[in-house]
């Protein structure tokens, strides 16, 4: 089975359509950074789901700071986390959305 990693969007797309079990039934197992799963924990008020309790999403500590710290100038520590975890992980397939990086994109053109 492929190595997943995903960012905050994907997931929470699939809470508020309470349809977690599809992405179980595809993936069979997740990883997130510590981040992410702050950031959903963040949001719990409007559409919450503790993903704590769901055993095939792993939630796992970054160890690369560096990495991190350095993706953290263009992007959130969201998505900056979850593209290192998935470096270090070796992961097959990342899931993030494409708003981050128009978004990012973007506001360096005004700079």
């Amino acid at each position: 089975m492929p190595e997943v990693v995903s960012n905050t969007t994907p997931l929470l797309s699939f809470i508020k359509l309470n349809r977690l079990d599809i992405l179980k039934k595809v993936y069979k197992e997740i990883f997130i950074s510590e981040a992410v799963y702050h950031e959903l924990e963040k949001g719990k008020y409007k559409y919450y789901r503790n993903i704590s309790n769901e055993s095939w999403i792993k939630i796992v500590k970054v160890k690369n700071k560096s990495l991190i710290k350095q993706l953290e100038k263009d992007l959130d520590k969201g998505v900056a986390e979850a593209i290192a975890l998935s470096i270090e992980i070796s992961a097959n397939l990342l899931l993030i959305d494409g708003k981050t990086w128009k978004k990012k994109k973007s506001s360096r053109k005004r700079h």
